[in-house]
């Protein structure tokens, strides 16, 4: 399964990632939270995914968009 055909990254997605970094959002109690959560993420989401469209056109860009994600999470510890 790939994300890039999607024009955005999948909604389900985004709350799959939230889950599975904090499990507690996965209760009717946490609904509200994940709900406001989803709203942030989604957009840098659907913003990486583009970008990442826009860079893989070429296999030399493509590389070197994976290189700065990879440092760019590497610069922040993994956090």
């Amino acid at each position: 399964m790939t994300i890039l055909p999607a024009s955005r990254f999948s909604p389900n997605l985004t709350l799959d990632l939230l889950t599975e970094v904090a499990p507690e959002l996965d209760t009717l109690d946490g609904e509200r939270l994940l709900d406001t959560l989803s709203g942030m993420l989604q957009p840098a989401l659907d913003t990486v995914v583009a970008a990442y469209k826009l860079a893989s056109e070429n296999e030399v860009t493509e590389q070197a968009f994976q290189l700065f994600l990879k440092n760019l999470v590497g610069a922040n510890g993994g956090n």
